[in-house]
């Protein structure tokens, strides 16, 4: 998914700098409406999806279980700079078509990026999901592991591996700040925020929680000693 997103920058941003290059597209009002909005639906959607991406995964769960991760994201430098860029590209637009930067459109724009970096730093730490259904991983993007089709757990030397035929999944438990338990009832649906929140700074409970679902879904869990629990 970080792909994705890069993928997406720079299709928007080599029509971009070529409109700048060949031509005169940015006096064209057509091209530049179009250029601009894109521009702005991209940094206020990407930012929309990071908020809301949480409040429906924990909607549409329930009952989750909540690991939140010292580390910082590897992508939030990398998604800063595209906001970065795109912001620059608009303004160099703006600044063509309309002779100065004292627009309405400066004012958009900064106000958009501003809450794209606040939303990319708020959420810079990245959590693991554990729900009866599945084990996931989100770091701005969310990447899942279905306990049906895990194959087998390890647990050996401070580190937790899930064992998946497609992809595989690794944790060092130094890296484990806090465990919330997450329990969203019919009362409290109405408001995402409200909840029953136990905090525990225990990777041990991380290995109970992921052996109760190793458990129930019959996926061999193998300890540091190599035998199967």
């Amino acid at each position: 998914m970080p792909k994705f997103s890069t993928i997406i920058v720079w299709a928007i941003l080599i029509p971009g700098v070529a409109g700048l290059l060949v031509g005169d597209y940015y006096t064209n009002k057509t091209f530049f409406t179009a250029y601009k909005t894109i521009i702005e639906l991209y940094i206020f959607g990407f930012t929309s999806f990071i908020v809301l991406k949480r409040v429906f995964f924990y909607r549409l769960k329930g009952n989750v279980d909540v690991i939140r991760l010292v580390k910082k994201s590897n992508f939030q430098i990398s998604l800063i700079w595209q906001g970065l860029i795109l912001t620059l590209i608009y303004l160099v637009y703006n600044l063509l078509y309309f002779g100065n930067l004292l627009h309405f459109n400066t004012i958009m724009i900064a106000i958009l990026l501003l809450y794209y970096v606040v939303q990319l730093v708020l959420n810079s730490s990245p959590s693991i999901y554990i729900d009866e259904n599945n084990f996931s991983y989100d770091d701005y993007f969310v990447e899942q592991w279905s306990w049906k089709k895990i194959d087998r757990i390890e647990v050996e030397n401070q580190t937790l591996r899930l064992i998946n035929s497609q992809k595989d999944f690794e944790l060092d438990f130094d890296l484990v700040d806090e465990i919330d338990y997450i329990k969203l009832n019919e009362e409290v649906e109405h408001n995402i925020l409200d909840g029953d929140f136990a905090s525990e700074e225990a990777s041990k409970s991380l290995i109970e929680i992921v052996q109760t679902y190793a458990n129930l879904y019959n996926v061999r869990l193998v300890n540091s000693t190599n035998s199967i629990i």
